[in-house]
C-alpha cells in the first residue's frame, strides 16, 4: 500500500506497440510485424502456449499497430504508412506514384479473425483505407462502432518547399478523427490531405494539389473532428463509467503527445 508494484514479472522477447485485454484471462499484443495472445491463469505471467493471430505485418519506423476488439470479438489492427505521399523516394519535388502500392498493404485498418492463428495480411479485410496512421484505436461500446485518430501527413516543406512554407508544414495536414460506418471507407491520404485552418480536404502536392484545389476530394468521407497539425494523437477511450460529471459519459477521451514538427 505505498504505491508501487510488491511483484512485478516480465514476459515476452519482442518490443510491443499495441496491448488489448480481454476479460481478465487474454492478452492482445502487437508487435512490429505480428499479433500476438497470451493466456492466464492466477499468475503474473502467462500460459506456455503463446498464439501467433496474425504474422508478417508491413513493418514500418517506429512500429504502429494499435489494436482494438470490435462487439464481434474480430481483431482491429491500424497498419500506419511508411511514407509521407507514396513517393517513391521521399526527396523534393518527387511525385506520388498512382495508383499509390502502399495501400494495398498499409494506410489504413485491418479487421482479422479470433479463431485462426498464423493468419497473413490477405487474411484479414480491409475495413478502411486511406488513413496516414491512425495510431489512437477503439471500438465505442455505445454504437459498438470502430472509431479511430489518425495522424496526419509530414514533410510538406521539405517535400514542396516552393509551395509550402515552414509555417503551412507547421498548421496545415489536420489530425482527424474518424468513424468507419461503411466497408472499406475511403479517406483520402496520400491523394488527399485535411487542411486544418480551412477545414476541407486539400489535393496533396504529389498528385498535383497547388494548396487550393479540391478536386479528387469532394467526395470523401469527412472527419467527425479535425484538429490542429501535428498534435499526434497516441490514445483514445470511451468513458463508461460515472464518477465523471453528466457531460463526460459516453464521450471520448483523446491522448496528444505533441511533435517537434510544431516547431
Amino acid at each position: 500500500k505505498d504505491g508501487h508494484a510488491d511483484i512485478a514479472e516480465r514476459f515476452g522477447d519482442t518490443g510491443v506497440h499495441g496491448v488489448l485485454l480481454v476479460g481478465d484471462s487474454v492478452l492482445y499484443a502487437s508487435t512490429a510485424n505480428a499479433i500476438l495472445r497470451y493466456h492466464f491463469a492466477d499468475s503474473l505471467t502467462p500460459r506456455k502456449r503463446v498464439d501467433t493471430v496474425v504474422t508478417g505485418l508491413p513493418v514500418r519506423p517506429p512500429p504502429s499497430h494499435s489494436i482494438a476488439m470490435d462487439a464481434r470479438g474480430n481483431v482491429i489492427v491500424n497498419i500506419g504508412a511508411v511514407s509521407n505521399g507514396c513517393q517513391a523516394t521521399e526527396e523534393p519535388n518527387a511525385r506520388g506514384r498512382e495508383p499509390c502500392p502502399e495501400l494495398e498493404t498499409t494506410g489504413g485498418i485491418w479487421r482479422f479473425s479470433p479463431d485462426r492463428v498464423n493468419q497473413v495480411l490477405k487474411d484479414g479485410t480491409r475495413i478502411a483505407t486511406g488513413l496516414h496512421n491512425a495510431v489512437a484505436l477503439a471500438v465505442n461500446p455505445h454504437d459498438t462502432t470502430i472509431y479511430a485518430v489518425s495522424h496526419g501527413r509530414d514533410r510538406l516543406h521539405d517535400l514542396w518547399p516552393d509551395l509550402y512554407s515552414p509555417e503551412d508544414a507547421a498548421t496545415l495536414p489536420a489530425e482527424e478523427m474518424i468513424r468507419i460506418t461503411t466497408v472499406r471507407a475511403d479517406f483520402g491520404w496520400p491523394y488527399c490531405y485535411y487542411d486544418y485552418l480551412k477545414q476541407e480536404r486539400r489535393l496533396a502536392p504529389e498528385y498535383g494539389g497547388d494548396k487550393e484545389r479540391t478536386d479528387r476530394c469532394d467526395r470523401l468521407i469527412q472527419p467527425l473532428i479535425a484538429f490542429p497539425a501535428h498534435w499526434s494523437p497516441m490514445g483514445l477511450l470511451f468513458y463508461t463509467g460515472t464518477m465523471f460529471p453528466p457531460q463526460y459519459r459516453g464521450g471520448a477521451f483523446i491522448a496528444f503527445h505533441g511533435s517537434a514538427a510544431r516547431a
